[in-house]
């Protein structure tokens, strides 16, 4: 498990992660919608731009126990929007003081990467019977 920095000074480092994961979470703070926007305007574009669709995305609010009815904060339903606008395979939201919630996530995360390795295996046992 790999947590990447979002300043630009660490671009060069991050894109190794990229290559060596077989899930990528996404996550942003259901309780600042800058964070949101960035996942479409930033994260995503820079993850396909290294990865393409290979790997699967599973896409986090963190902090929804912030969340108030302002308009800074993120609904559940802007969440599953863009889960499904981005392509990601799941979408999860947590907090902090919800450890079910958490633990949720990190079985989602097991179990898509577990899907991907195998879909993975697959791929190679095809081409090698060529």
């Amino acid at each position: 498990m790999y947590d990447t920095a979002g300043q630009q000074d660490y671009e060069g480092l991050r894109v190794f992660t990229y290559a060596q994961s077989d899930v990528i979470v996404v996550c942003f703070s259901a309780a600042d919608r800058d964070s949101f926007k960035n996942v479409s305007d930033f994260w995503v574009r820079e993850i396909r731009s290294y990865v393409g669709k290979d790997r699967p995305i599973v896409l986090v609010a963190t902090q929804t126990d912030l969340r108030t009815n302002d308009a800074t904060c993120v609904s559940h339903q802007e969440g599953v929007n863009l889960a499904n606008k981005i392509d990601a395979k799941v979408y999860v939201e947590t907090a902090a003081n919800d450890t079910a919630s958490v633990e949720k996530l990190f079985q989602e995360v097991v179990l898509k990467s577990i899907r991907q390795k195998k879909s993975r295996s697959r791929f190679l046992i095809k081409l090698l019977k060529r």
